[in-house]
């Protein structure tokens, strides 16, 4: 009951499936968005190696899954196509 609480429209005739796996979180953004350098749409990547989490129905039958990596994630300036920090090379898409 206690870990069905949070889940919006969970529907309790279901099961509840525990899950896990890995995963990068990348934040990214408009260039000069919220203080970011000009030129920059890549803020930080989060590593989540050992992720967990779960996946129910809800009422109208619709799967949800959560998962995440309180443990070992981590979390780093790097973006992709700089070797780390600094000005990122891939901009963000953009409708056509």
């Amino acid at each position: 009951m206690a870990t069905d609480a949070n889940k919006l429209n969970i529907d309790p005739t279901q099961t509840v499936y525990p899950i896990q796996g890995s995963y990068t979180v990348w934040k990214c953004g408009p260039s000069g968005y919220l203080g970011n350098q000009t030129n920059r749409f890549c803020f930080n990547k989060t590593e989540e190696p050992h992720a967990e989490g779960i996946c129910y129905k809800n009422s109208f039958g619709d799967w949800h899954c959560v998962m995440t990596d309180l443990k070992t994630a981590k979390t780093t300036n790097a973006c992709p196509g700089t070797g780390g920090g600094g000005q990122s090379r891939i901009a963000p898409p953009t409708d056509k």
